[in-house]
């Protein structure tokens, strides 16, 4: 496979995580609706335990510290877009 044909598919699959990440961050929003009304704290530090650790299984050992990285970093976005969910749209 030639160079350009395998930048394209990482093209392409760049543009299904963007298109998942939006999918995942509007979840967010339903998230903090939920979180707000029930009076709940933004960040479930068990609930990203346990999404980690999923996460980290599924990738499996030679990409888990890679996979951490990531999903910390999703984590703190989700909590950060969630706040500002709650703080713009619900008050």
């Amino acid at each position: 496979m030639e160079l350009q044909d395998i930048r394209a598919r990482i093209d392409a699959i760049d543009t299904e995580l963007i298109d998942l990440f939006k999918q995942r961050m509007d979840l967010m929003k339903e998230v903090a609706r939920k979180k707000s009304e029930l009076g709940l704290q933004v960040e479930d530090v068990a609930r990203e335990r346990e999404v980690m650790e999923r996460m980290c299984n599924l990738a499996g050992q030679s990409l888990e510290q890679y996979t951490r990285t990531l999903y910390s970093l999703i984590f703190e976005l989700s909590r950060s877009y969630q706040e500002r969910f709650i703080n713009t749209s619900l008050k």
